[in-house]
């Protein structure tokens, strides 16, 4: 299985979990206080567009910031997510997932034992 994870916190403690866990990770640099120029993560948002089984996102932001960047290269990023398992790690991320019409499976944002 593929999860595509779009953040730079703890993408390394992501990464390895990912692997330990069997999943195929697949990194975004998307989320940080400035742009990552897509050329530097283009393999990876096309191998993204071939498909995930797994999405996480961590920040609205960094959802739309993907999408963006796939449009830059021609790829549609939306219909690759409407068939992944898609997890939000807080509200703001779950309210674009749901603006985009992707609806979460689950939301998460760390302050609660739920």
């Amino acid at each position: 299985m593929r999860i595509a994870y779009a953040g730079l916190r703890r993408k390394e403690e992501f990464k390895a979990l990912a692997e330990k866990l069997g999943f195929t990770p697949l990194l975004f640099p998307v989320q940080a206080t400035e742009k990552v120029p897509v050329p530097e993560y283009r393999d990876h948002l096309r191998a993204l567009a071939q498909g995930v089984d797994l999405f996480v996102a961590t920040t609205g932001v960094g959802v739309k910031d993907l999408l963006e960047a796939g449009k830059a290269l021609g790829l549609d990023l939306r219909k690759p997510l409407e068939g992944a398992l898609r997890l939000a790690r807080g509200a703001k991320a779950a309210r674009t997932l749901r603006e985009l019409g992707l609806l979460p499976h689950a939301v998460g944002d760390g302050t609660s034992k739920t």
